[in-house]
């Protein structure tokens, strides 16, 4: 059975870990009692929690990171990378990878899902996948290929605790196996693709000895000085009627060798236990300060462990400007929630329903950016959005209305008269003789016998909350072509920064071609160059930063080169917004000189974490025919522009 539909049925009873590997729709019944962690793990994705919506439920999420259990295969001859395991999610548009698997639909819900890499991936570059369910927020890096060895780096102990530090381990305690010495098993308690916590007994002695770490079917064999046990119990389940109580205030240090070849040195590590040992479920235990690390989207507060969100906005949709209406937060929130409010502008926008991941609020009529402030815990994160759109948007030069064009108000494209073109109307339809060079380092020239107009992605900028420069990311010359795109048109370039991957996209429009994205419907005509970015997995100094994306349009005179100073023309540079409420906003750029016009379109919206949001293009500089412009991003885990960024050449 894959699928039960028994909604509206007034029966009874729990629902238990047998729901797990079915599809179901429950609501509307009478049932009651504790959910699984299967289910538990992910009531903030609003499809699953209607499901059951209707019963005598508690539908508040409740999930710890190692509660979910993944693990990956990825077979060499079909391409295909399966994801298994348990807790997995029932639907495949919670889950994100990195580097970027499709995943089809569930074969078996929470247990099973198979998918394949995006073209630009080559497998065999990547020895771990990072696995990032959205829902409920936990990330997990797993080994892709088996074939590494589990590293050690470091091992510690704490009277009967062994803490093994290091990667290519597994969160699957039934794949691991720690041996001290010939025959003394070390009980997994938790584990990590990072770390191996286990316990030992009846150790009377303290001596060097081999420890064999076994990880599936790969093992590493280190030799470390292993302390007698102090307070141990004569029993270690104290014969089935009590707990062992082995706390000690001894700290030992630990000496230890690494056997094989990739570790040849000493490491001296002390081990503290942290006040709370399982930091709440949302961190882990660093013994060597004693202090809980904190999983990303949680903080520590006086007091308390890894048990407060660390909240932020990543995306907002918007509401009509002469009317408001419900605006939809997309973010990280959490649980608790406690005294949330929302303040937008001046505004203090009625919240209506919230969950960890969206808040609705109701927001009267207004324009322009906003400032926001979302409050919860005593914590505020506060930002700048673009909270209203207009009805009806504006066309550059008005289309040169009536006798070269008209305006389309509800998309803000010309529609040109015959023998007129460019996005304004302006130019007649006589293409001239251009040639268009993509060089390997991801720049764009297009020239004829006079000009050459350049086009390039400069550098990413992370800003703090009062845009001041935390890092630049100089991309100028340095992206690396990736030769798997099936399309002889498109040239994908890559680059990673701070740890983030970052995908560049061009392709050359040989025939006129309508485009999607983001909500916007636009047309780009033959001759075209499109422009598309992705960026994924930048590591934010804080949850309070944004991205600035920073663009670069040149010409290069060849009059100039030649020496010909009596040809020489000046440059203009003209540039238009489509909605009057964001009239500094670049969407149309325009740069003339010697009859030819470079045309350049902007599209104000991109997908921040898949959610469509609004952005905007500013001219920072402009001089000697170089436009500089600059795009502001939102804390995004996954950006992508697709910004509709294309040039043309028309003889005018």
């Amino acid at each position: 059975v894959k699928r039960i539909d028994l909604r509206k049925n007034r029966f009874s009873g729990k629902v238990d870990e047998s729901w797990c590997n079915v599809f179901f729709l429950l609501n509307n019944n009478n049932l009651s009692g504790p959910l699984p962690d299967c289910i538990k793990c992910y009531l903030d994705d609003f499809e699953l929690s209607n499901r059951l919506s209707g019963n005598n439920l508690d539908l508040t999420q409740s999930c710890s990171p190692d509660k979910i259990i993944p693990n990956i295969f990825y077979d060499s001859n079909d391409g295909y990378v399966y994801l298994f395991g348990l807790n997995l999610g029932f639907s495949n548009e919670t889950i994100k990878t990195q580097p970027s698997i499709n995943f089809e639909a569930a074969i078996i819900p929470s247990s099973l899902y198979r998918g394949k890499f995006n073209p630009t991936t080559n497998p065999d570059d990547h020895d771990a996948i990072l696995v990032e369910f959205l829902t409920p927020g936990y990330s997990y890096t797993i080994s892709l290929h088996d074939k590494i060895d589990p590293n050690v780096k470091s091992l510690a102990q704490y009277n009967n605790l062994i803490s093994i530090d290091g990667d290519f381990f597994s969160y699957n305690k039934t794949d691991i196996k720690v041996t001290i010495g010939n025959s003394l098993n070390c009980n997994i308690i938790g584990c990590t693709f990072y770390q191996i916590n286990c316990t030992i007994f009846q150790v009377d002695q303290s001596e060097e000895k081999n420890i064999t770490i076994l990880v599936k079917n790969r093992s590493t064999i280190i030799t470390s000085m292993i302390n007698k046990v102090i307070n141990q119990c004569p029993s270690e389940d104290c014969n089935g009627n009590g707990q062992c109580n082995t706390e000690s205030e001894t700290i030992v240090s630990i000496q230890i060798k690494n056997l094989s070849s990739k570790f040849q040195t000493y490491i001296s590590q002390i081990s503290y236990e942290c006040i709370k040992p399982d930091c709440d479920g949302n961190g882990e235990c660093n013994h060597y300060n004693g202090q809980c690390e904190c999983y990303k989207g949680w903080i520590t507060k006086p007091n308390q462990t890894c048990d407060t969100p660390d909240h932020y906005l990543y995306s907002n949709s918007q509401v009509e400007s002469t009317t408001g209406g419900i605006i939809k937060l997309y973010g990280w929130y959490g649980y608790p929630n406690n005294q949330l409010s929302v303040i937008i502008g001046n505004q203090n926008c009625q919240i209506g329903f919230q969950n960890a991941s969206l808040i609705e609020c109701k927001l009267n009529g207004g324009s322009g950016l906003k400032s926001i402030k979302i409050t919860q815990n005593g914590i505020e994160w506060s930002g700048s959005i673009y909270p209203y759109y207009d009805p009806s948007f504006l066309c550059p030069s008005n289309c040169g209305a009536p006798s070269k064009g008209k305006c389309n108000t509800k998309t803000g494209e010309c529609v040109c008269e015959t023998n007129y073109f460019g996005f304004d109307c302006q130019s007649t339809n006589s293409s001239s003789n251009t040639n268009t060079t993509i060089s390997d380092q991801g720049s764009v020239v297009i020239s004829d016998e006079y000009i050459e107009f350049l086009l390039s992605i400069d550098s990413i900028i992370e800003y703090d909350i009062n845009s001041k420069i935390v890092s630049i990311g100089n991309l100028t010359n340095q992206w690396k072509k990736l030769n798997n795109s099936d399309d002889p048109n498109i040239s994908i370039f890559l680059q990673e920064k701070y740890n983030a991957t970052i995908l560049l996209t061009v392709e050359e429009v040989k025939q006129t071609k309508n485009f999607s994205f983001a909500d916007n419907n636009f047309t780009i005509y033959s001759g075209g160059i499109k422009i598309s970015i992705n960026i994924s997995n930048w590591q934010y100094s804080s949850s309070l930063n944004y991205l600035q994306l920073v663009l670069k349009s040149a010409i290069d005179d060849k009059e100039l080169k030649i020496g010909n100073t009596d040809c020489v023309e000046q440059t203009v540079i003209e540039s238009e917004s489509n909605t009057e409420s964001l009239s500094d906003s670049v969407n149309y750029l325009k740069i003339s000189k010697y009859g030819k016009s470079l045309y350049g379109r902007f599209q104000n919206k991109m997908l921040s974490n898949l959610r469509s949001t609004l952005i905007t293009t500013k001219i920072k500089s402009k001089d000697n025919g170089i436009v500089i412009l600059t795009i502001d991003l939102p804390h995004c885990n996954e950006c992508i522009l697709d910004p509709g960024k294309y040039y043309i050449i028309f003889q005018s």
